[in-house]
């Protein structure tokens, strides 16, 4: 019996342990299976005591790992919430869909697609569909899931949405479960609504919603989805009152979720109410969390609300919130200004600052601080620009937008400014330059630096210098020369600022600042009709522009038109009110209209209390009748106004007041005020405007004659102090008048005096940027140089080269032109002296890293000819065995030596002949037939000539035989009609034209419709003799003149072309001739010149082109302006525009002329009043291809 149990035993350990190895994880169960090995001889009771062991120990096991299995479990679950549809959470999904199986797995299958279908995720849609039942086989309705998915991921939604309708349709409607169908019920309103933006398709779509959507048995989710559709279909409608109330009642009715604060912000967005729609975001945000970012359901996600997300898991998350931000700057952020995403900037920055990324975080920073600036945030401007350089001081450009954003945060309202914050900016600008080198500083920066100066009481370098180094940088920075002649007006140097400012409007007639400036410096001197001419200019092409809105009223008034100053002022109320308005009450009382002037200045009185300054309300006060008030509104003022203008306005109402000790007192600070006056403008206006304002306040008083003698003898001396001003010049020492010559002898090319200049002025340590001016200048005395070779020979040039090296050497060690300096030099000794004497010059040369290459650039220019060109070789090459010389130089002399192109000096090359040289055979007038028309062109000579014939008896221009060909036309049924080779005119015959006379007929008129426009081309230089002799094969002697000068010729074609051009006939050789002959007598002339008088000596018949039905307009006068604004005042052959501006003219005459042609219902001609402006007005109109006639009132 023992053994027996001995054997069971034994036996039931062996298939325990064959059971336990038999495991997947052998390797851990293996040392089980040894341990129930050991006991198997030991007797049951030894057994039970190893087995209840072992299950004890496995307990333990379990325990741990099933405490492990649920924090992974947590884990994942954590993870896959954090990342929907991530790959965590599709594990988890597919774990879910293996354990189920029937309807279940059906109905999470589906649920999977949609979610997954709402994101855009058609990567997993594809997934979820290669997923089979439990049962095999394949779901219904998977094709028409694939068909959707497939139609959406290709960018077309509308394939999309009719193949999700179609899931609503018998069976598979029947087979969907309620939430389901409610899923893709919102799914396919929401596409039409945001994708496709059908409205209609939307609200048929949201009927598909069944009638339990809102059971509360359905997910919440599902349910605030199904709720919000009413109120984003009523915002879509423009119904914002509908739409609000709908996200407030879904609100009330699910304040846990995110859907109906998201739908609030969306209408607070459709009415600018962006506070409000902000602060909706940061509630979806708090009861949403991060999941408001994920688009359940297709929800819109607007990017204030991602960029609301951001800021709200800054602290929790900063890279998902990162994330967010960089997708809502993307989108769009929305609010108010020019830049509403500046706020998500600072935040952007703060993010990266919190990531690592400090580089980054300081660029943001200063982004975001020059859109505050732009929106007039000046301080937020100064936050971000400070925390710019803080996080990267390498920047220089932080720093001065620092300085500069500063400065305008010191500057009082109306005079004065900051001190302390001026000292501040004064140091920030400065630890800018620290961080820049002199190359790399911005003029700008200069100009910013100028201005803080001035506002300091004994600045350490002076505002002119400073605005003059700017010009240093850059010679066509406007606003640094508009800023000189600002600053020259301010110090009583109207002469020099009008010249300054003459150079900005030169370099930049379209920038408001600049005009202004000019206009300012115009009005200085008296010039007011031209002022005014420059300001309405620029309001011609930019209306409003609200810098010159001042000047423009001032001007009027000065001319005497203060009906016209109140037409400009209204503009400016609305930008600034108190300033426009006293102006506006101005004109009025000059008017007579004291009523209305009267309302214009108690509006500003009443608005005192706002302001930051009682300039304007005083001012007001003084002319609205109210003189006690206005002198009270002065004396409280006291010294917070620092220029002339408190003495002298106080002076006006102390007059009109006229009390005891008034008049003397005013007499004093008007006196006072004068001699200290800089500013001629405001001498003008006190004594055309405001002076005979004070005598018409003053009337009959008893006071009155005292006051009239007051104001002539202040007239007097502010006539006196005008003329002193005028005459006023600067020291010729003074540093910055020396900068300013030197800048105007650049422009008059006097190279070398300006060189000397500036070299004088970096000696002293003035200027730092000199030198980089000087190594420009020294660029184009070089090309002067070699011009002088070209011209005169190698002893002129080497004079312009050494002299330049005498005066700029010691400026040019580091610059490019030195390189290019001691290469001439080189060569020239080389040339004059010989090989050995250029040796040294050559050695020092190619130790610079740019000697080979700048030495071959000269070697190009001075090997001009074949002597020439062996000399240089052959010296070069002699230099290579030369031992003085290191290896590598010698190696170099003979690589340049050998890079030199005998071709190029013997002219040998293709590009030294031209095209008429290598093809001197060319088509004059070609038609091009087609396949079609094979075996026809015999057919057309005698009709082709006839077009000859009759165009030459018309127009004077003899057109050579016609060509005819076949074949080269792509459309085999078409024609083509070619002047020089190039195609005209291409056409098709209706089917009654493509045989017999009708065929030839029709190519005889479609030729001569393309070739006469086209005959400017088709006469040639070759031709003048002909036709100056009637086309008489046989030339006679006339005309010896012109036979004998070729330019002559040359310009006699250009001008009989431009006549062409237009359609003029050049038949009267003789007029056109004696008329051409009679204007070069005193030399060359210009071309337009030329054609304006030609064309009013032929009279009728330059008078007479295009359709004889043509009717005549004039030109529209706003257009006729913009054309004028286009002349350069110093040669009017040239017309300039930027490009977008003349873009926008030509479509604006493009369209003005078809409107005059559908009023006339035909042709027109054009007529302008100018004769200099007809030409470039007939270009403009010619260059969109329509059939125009311009006609000059002078013809």
């Amino acid at each position: 019996m023992a053994g027996t149990t001995e054997s069971e035993v034994a036996q039931a350990v062996d298939e325990a342990v064959a059971a336990l190895t038999a495991l997947t994880s052998a390797e851990p169960t293996r040392a089980y299976a040894e341990a129930l090995a050991l006991p198997r001889t030991d007797g049951p009771a030894a057994l039970l005591a190893a087995v209840e062991t072992l299950r004890g120990e496995l307990q333990t096991v379990d325990r741990v790992l099933a405490d492990l299995h649920a924090r992974a479990s947590r884990a994942e679950e954590e993870q896959a919430t954090a990342e929907p549809l991530g790959s965590t959470w599709w594990q988890r999904r597919r774990r879910e869909l293996n354990r189920l199986s029937g309807a279940e797995h059906e109905r999470l299958w589906l649920r999977t697609w949609v979610k997954a279908f709402a994101a855009e995720r058609f990567d997993l849609c594809a997934k979820v569909l290669a997923i089979k039942p439990p049962d095999g086989g394949r779901y219904e309705f998977a094709d028409r899931l694939g068909t959707v998915a497939t139609a959406a991921a290709s960018g077309d939604l509308w394939p999309a949405a009719r193949a999700l309708h179609a899931l609503f349709e018998p069976p598979t409607r029947d087979s969907l479960e309620a939430t389901t169908v409610v899923r893709l019920a919102v799914l396919l309103t929401r596409i039409h609504l945001y994708q496709t933006r059908d409205v209609e398709a939307a609200e048929a779509a949201a009927q598909l919603l069944p009638t339990d959507a809102a059971d509360p048995q359905l997910p919440k989710a599902v349910l605030a989805a199904a709720a919000s559709l009413p109120g984003e279909l009523a915002l879509a409608r423009g119904e914002f009152p509908d739409a609000g109330k709908t996200f407030q009642d879904l609100v009330a009715a699910m304040p846990a979720l995110p859907d109906g604060y998201i739908g609030l912000g969306l209408v607070a967005e459709a009415e600018n109410a962006w506070y409000q729609a902000d602060d909706n975001y940061d509630l979806a945000v708090t009861v949403g969390g991060r999941a408001v970012a994920e688009p359940v359901l297709r929800r819109p996600i607007p990017a204030n609300l991602l960029w609301r997300c951001a800021r709200q898991l800054r602290e929790e998350d900063p890279a998902w919130a990162f994330h967010l931000l960089e997708r809502a700057l993307q989108d769009g952020i929305k609010g108010e200004g020019s830049h509403p995403e500046r706020s998500a900037l600072r935040d952007r920055a703060r993010l990266l600052k919190d990531l690592g990324r400090d580089a980054e975080a300081a660029a943001t920073q200063h982004r975001a601080g020059e859109m505050f600036a732009a929106a007039g945030e000046n301080q937020r401007a100064i936050a971000c620009f400070e925390a710019a350089h803080k996080l990267d001081s390498s920047v220089a450009k932080y720093w001065w937008d620092h300085a500069e954003a500063l400065r305008v945060s010191g500057i009082h309202p109306y005079g004065g400014a900051d001190g302390d914050v001026m000292k501040e900016a004064w140091l920030t600008v400065n630890e800018g330059f620290q961080w820049s080198g002199t190359a790399d500083v911005a003029p700008w920066s200069l100009v910013t630096a100028a201005l803080i100066a001035e506002q300091l009481p004994d600045p350490p370098t002076s505002p002119l210098i400073l605005a003059e180094r700017s010009l240093l940088l850059d010679d066509r920075y406007a606003r640094g020369y508009a800023y000189v002649a600002t600053l020259l007006r301010d110090a009583g140097y109207p002469a020099d600022a009008l010249a300054a400012a003459g150079q900005a409007y030169h370099a930049d007639a379209a920038d408001g600042f600049v005009v202004d400036a000019f206009a300012r410096a115009l009005l200085d001197h008296g010039r007011d009709a031209q002022a005014l001419t420059v300001i309405e200019k620029h309001e011609l092409l930019r209306p409003g522009t609200p810098d010159l809105l001042y000047a423009h009223v001032v001007a009027e008034l000065l001319r005497g038109r203060p009906a016209a100053a109140a037409v400009v002022a209204r503009q400016g109320s609305g930008v600034k009110p108190n300033m426009y308005d006293t102006l506006l009450g101005t004109a009025y009382l000059i008017c007579g209209d004291e009523e209305r002037a009267r309302r214009r200045f108690d509006q500003v009185w009443d608005r005192r209390a706002s302001m930051n300054s009682q300039y304007f309300p005083a001012y007001a006060a003084w002319l609205g009748g109210r003189t006690e008030q206005a002198v009270e509104a002065y004396e409280g003022m006291g010294r917070t106004i620092t220029d002339n203008t408190f003495p002298r306005d106080m002076a006006l109402a102390l007059l009109t007041r006229g009390g005891p000790a008034d008049l003397a007192r005013a007499r004093d600070l008007l006196a006072g005020a004068v001699a200290a006056e800089r500013i001629v403008l405001d001498l003008r206006y006190l004594t055309a405007v405001e002076f005979p304002l004070l005598l018409r306040l003053v009337g009959d008083a008893p006071h009155a004659a005292r006051v009239a003698r007051i104001v002539a003898d202040t007239e007097t001396a502010a006539h006196g102090r005008i003329t002193a001003l005028l005459d006023a010049r600067r020291e010729p020492d003074d540093d910055a008048a020396q900068l300013a010559t030197a800048r105007v002898r650049i422009r008059d090319g006097e190279l070398g005096d300006a060189i000397r200049i500036y070299a004088g002025l970096a000696e002293r340590g003035v200027a730092p940027e000199a030198p980089l001016r000087i190594a420009r200048a020294a660029g184009e005395v070089i090309k002067n140089g070699d011009q002088v070779l070209r011209k005169e020979g190698l002893p002129a040039a080497r004079h312009v080269w050494e002299d330049l090296q005498a005066t700029a050497a010691p400026f040019l060690a580091d610059q490019p032109e030195s390189g290019a300096l001691q290469a001439r030099l080189a060569l020239a000794t080389q040339e004059q002296a010989g090989p050995d004497a250029a040796a040294p010059l050559l050695a020092a040369l190619l130790t610079r890293p740019d000697g080979p290459r700048v030495l071959t650039g000269a070697l190009t220019l001075f090997a001009r000819d074949i002597p020439t060109f062996w000399a240089h070789r052959d010296a070069l090459l002699s230099r290579r065995e030369d031992d003085d010389l290191p290896a590598p130089a010698r190696q170099s002399l003979g690589e340049i030596a050998g890079s030199l192109d005998l071709s190029r000096v013997a002219r040998l090359r293709r590009r030294d002949v031209g095209s008429a040289a290598v093809f001197p055979l060319l088509t004059q007038v070609e038609v091009r037939l087609g396949e079609d028309f094979r075996g026809r062109a015999d057919d057309l000579a005698p009709r082709l000539d006839e077009v000859r014939h009759r165009i030459a008896a018309e127009t004077g221009v003899l057109v050579p035989a016609v060509r005819t060909t076949v074949g080269l036309p792509r459309d085999p049924g078409s024609v083509e009609f070619c002047v020089v080779e190039q195609v005209v005119g291409r056409a098709r015959p209706e089917p009654r034209e493509r045989s017999g006379a009708p065929f030839a007929d029709w190519v005889a008129g479609r030729l001569e419709t393309s070739l006469r426009p086209s005959l400017a081309r088709v006469f040639g230089v070759d031709d003048l003799l002909l036709w100056l002799d009637g086309w008489e094969s046989a030339i006679g002697e006339r005309y010896a003149g012109l036979r004998a000068d070729a330019r002559l010729r040359l310009r006699l074609v250009r001008l009989l072309r431009l006549l062409l051009r237009e359609g003029v006939p050049i038949t009267d050789r003789q007029l056109i001739v004696t008329a051409f002959q009679q204007i070069e007598a005193d030399g060359p002339a210009d071309p337009l010149i030329a054609l304006r008088s030609v064309r009013r000596r032929l009279g009728r018949a330059a008078l007479e082109t295009g359709p004889a039905t043509a009717v005549t307009v004039s030109l529209d006068p706003a257009l006729r302006e913009r054309i004028a604004a286009g002349l350069n005042p110093r040669d009017p052959s040239v017309w300039q525009l930027r490009r977008a501006d003349a873009e926008a003219l030509v479509a604006d005459l493009a369209s003005w002329h078809d409107a005059r042609r559908a009023e006339a219902d035909g042709p027109v001609r054009v007529l302008v009043d100018d004769g200099v402006l007809r030409p470039h007005v007939w270009r403009l109109m010619a260059g969109t291809r329509r059939e125009v006639t311009v006609l000059a009132g002078d013809e």
